[in-house]
This record gives structure tokens, sequence and C-alpha cells, in this order.
């Protein structure tokens, strides 16, 4: 939704600017010329105008209020778009409330990449990953920069935490079918879930 409010944000600014200098060459004409009629058209291009630039200034407002917080705010309201996979969030681990997730999805797809990474400080946090009770990964050391792997788009996704670098592990996992981003903590040996429906 965000993309299409900023495409229509900036149509809106474009016809607006283009607008608004038509309606003062339209008017400078008027006036030097003496062509009355003109100014007739210029009004109802004014209110055209006018509603093009309330618009365009409700969209911003909108754009605003869609975009991601960044920082521990948006770490906070988990889940969040537009945050690309490696984005860093926090410059040092801090504790935030460790959660379970329910993902729905509606895709004849039947798998999907997903990719982890350490959204704050390197501090040898490991994890490893299963899912439905399968490994997908051994235990690896998360890294600011992502690391990517391929899953089912239907049953129950486990993380666990295998090594505690400092302050509890704290990661951030982005999907690919909804370009979502969550972002979880656990304490050593904790484990986080995310239970992924699908009704295709």
């Amino acid at each position: 939704m965000l993309d299409i409010v900023i495409i229509l944000a900036n149509i809106l600014l474009g016809m607006s600017v283009i607008g608004t200098a038509a309606c003062i060459i339209l008017f400078l004409v008027a006036k030097i010329f003496k062509v009355h009629f003109i100014e007739k058209i210029i009004a109802k291009l004014c209110i055209l105008f006018a509603i093009t630039w309330f618009i365009n200034i409700s969209c911003n407002i909108l754009i605003l209020i869609l975009t991601p917080k960044t920082g521990l705010s948006a770490v906070v309201i988990s889940p969040v778009k537009s945050i690309s996979p490696g984005q860093i969030m926090l410059s040092k681990d801090q504790a935030i409330p460790k959660k379970d997730y329910e993902i729905s999805l509606s895709t004849t797809d039947t798998t999907m990449e997903i990719a982890l990474w350490d959204y704050a400080e390197e501090d040898g946090d490991s994890i490893q990953i299963s899912f439905n009770g399968q490994p997908v990964s051994n235990s690896f050391q998360l890294k600011n920069s992502p690391k990517t792997f391929s899953i089912p788009t239907k049953g129950k996704l486990e993380i666990k935490a295998t090594k505690d670098g400092s302050n509890g592990i704290t990661y951030a996992l982005y999907i690919s079918k909804t370009k979502k981003t969550y972002f979880n903590w656990s304490d050593n040996n904790g484990i986080t879930s995310y239970t992924i429906n699908n009704s295709k």
C-alpha cells in the first residue's frame, strides 16, 4: 500500500505543479491580451488543482504514517515492512519482548525464501533453524550480513537460540512472501516459533 501511495503522491505533485504553472501563464495571457473567456477557464482550473494539491498533501501525510519507524521503535512494533534484509536497527543488543507469531499466506508456491541476521551489534549470538521438527540448518553464528534459507510455505518454523553472546539473542527474520521483517529476542536455549498458515 505504501508504494501505491508514494506513486500517487508523485503523480499528483507533477499534476499540481504543472497545473499551477499553467494557471499562472493563462492568467498573464488573459490580463495582457484582455481575453476574458480565459478567466472563466482559470477559475475552474484553480479549483481542480487546489483539489490535487490537497490530495497530494493528504498522501504525504499518509506516507509519514505508513513509513516504518527506525531503531527501537520499529523493533518493538514488529513486524514491519520496507526493512531490507541486513538492515541494522540498533547499535547494541537490547532485550525486547519474546514473541511467537502466526503468519498468514495465500500462495500456490510451495517454498519461499527467508533471511536471518543480527540487527544489532555482532556479539557471537548463534541460532539453529528447524521446520516442522526437522532441522533446516546446523547452529550458525548470526552476523549483520543476512543468511538466507528456503522453507515450505506452510508449517511451523522454529528458531532455537544455541549461544548467547551477550544480553540475549537478538535477530531479525525477513519473509519474502509477506515482505515483512520480524524482530525477536530469546534467552539462551530458548525457542521462538512462527506458525505459517497458507490458504492455498
